[in-house]
């Protein structure tokens, strides 16, 4: 329990309540004609963001009058999960960074309204992630598929409290190192812009590389292209499954874990440099290149390139706009949701592509350096948030402490 915690002779154990208004949301994401629309920050918002600003991808909804005044966010207000299938997932905070007019909390969220004259909200967020106030808060969960907590379990949980010069300090190094990460992210999204360029360019022929200017390109259909692999799967192999923004990845990673009881043997094989697809998500552009032998669902398609394409160079150009385009209008479906590209009708696809692989590989050498550049930066960026974590709890415990000077009146309350 936090109480046992080695904290400063100056410091405070807290009660959540003590510091901070709390309520419970009950805006659900249903959209109601005759209602105020709104943005809402939902569970994901506060899950994977650190801070909610106005750069921020928020869902669309609608509440009544009532519910956007008691639901409304503010600048300054930390937004927790309360529930979670995991236990150890809830009290996951996120910071509102910037003055919204309609955002508010959606389901399964609380608002924590730090008190001005009491804790800064940072500070709150950080407690939130120490081990051992997300341990209390696990502890006090109940459930049993899925965990929650009550608003009294919620707002008597324990946390540190710094004097108010600490805090000032703390807030301050907090605030450089969430610079860092700005800039850093800034540096990767004008780079995964540049990237998005080139890849339209070059894999339309728009624009040439120096040394294949003279190669020419031809109208051929994807079939000539790629054969359909329908080879059954087998043990000791990878499960691997088809996403837009990743290509194909080990199932075990995704966010949303998905459990098949299908054997391997009833999986379909993906040898190493096959295109994977899934053909209910392609008019959307969801394949990937298989970088191993793998095995994947029976629902997806399995291309093997032939002689006259290069894997890497269609996996980056099956990305393009063009492309993308194409897979939607050989789809077949009554509405978008229900699309799907056989494997037949991809075949019959008329494309224009590069009629040297050599040509092909260049281009697809320049993209993955690109890519590589974009994925340094991103693995930066993490390296710098996780020490800034670790840092955080350093000073939130009074492990580490901030050169401060002495102030002359410790009454001021945080801006």
């Amino acid at each position: 329990m936090l109480s046992h915690l080695d904290i400063p002779t100056d410091w405070q154990s807290v009660r959540i309540k003590d510091v901070a208004h709390i309520a419970f949301s009950s805006v659900d994401k249903h959209i109601h004609a005759s209602s105020r629309t709104v943005k809402v920050c939902n569970y994901l918002h506060a899950y994977r963001y650190e801070q909610i600003d106005h750069r921020t991808k928020l869902d669309s909804g609608s509440v009544e009058p009532a519910e956007f005044d008691r639901f409304s966010l503010r600048r300054g207000d930390v937004v927790v999960t309360k529930d979670s299938e995991d236990r150890f997932d809830i009290g996951v905070p996120t910071v509102i960074a910037d003055e919204f007019d309609d955002l508010v909390c959606g389901y399964h969220l609380a608002i924590l309204r730090p008190r001005p004259d009491q804790i800064y909200p940072q500070v709150l967020a950080g407690a939130l992630q120490l081990p051992a106030v997300r341990n209390e808060l696990a502890s006090r969960a109940n459930g049993v598929t899925r965990f929650g907590l009550t608003l009294r379990d919620l707002g008597d949980t324990l946390i540190p409290l710094p004097p108010r010069y600490v805090q000032d300090r703390i807030v301050e190094v907090a605030s450089q190192w969430a610079q860092e990460e700005r800039r850093l992210l800034q540096i990767a999204s004008a780079k995964q812009k540049r990237m998005r360029g080139l890849l339209e360019q070059l894999c339309t022929g728009r624009r040439r590389l120096a040394d294949h200017e003279s190669c020419g390109w031809s109208i051929v259909k994807l079939g000539a292209l790629f054969h359909s692999r329908k080879e059954n799967g087998h043990d000791g192999l990878a499960v691997r499954s088809v996403t837009l923004r990743n290509g194909l990845v080990d199932r075990i990673t995704l966010e949303r874990k998905t459990e098949s009881s299908l054997s391997p043997r009833e999986h379909l094989l993906a040898r190493k440099g096959d295109i994977v697809y899934n053909m209910m998500r392609m008019w959307q552009g969801a394949s990937g290149v298989a970088e191993s032998d793998a095995i994947v669902s029976p629902a997806y398609v399995v291309l093997q390139p032939t002689c006259l394409v290069d894997s890497l160079f269609a996996a980056f150009w099956f990305k393009s706009n063009r492309m993308v385009h194409l897979f939607w209008a050989y789809s077949h479906g009554l509405t978008d949701d229900r699309l799907r590209l056989y494997a037949k009708d991809f075949s019959m696809i008329p494309v224009m592509v590069p009629e040297n692989v050599d040509e092909q590989r260049a281009i697809a050498e320049v993209l993955k350096t690109a890519q590589q550049e974009i994925g340094w930066l991103k693995q930066l960026r993490e390296l710098i948030r996780k020490q800034k974590r670790g840092l955080m709890q350093k000073l939130l415990t009074g492990q580490i402490r901030v050169p401060i000077a002495q102030p002359e009146s410790a009454d001021r309350s945080p801006a």
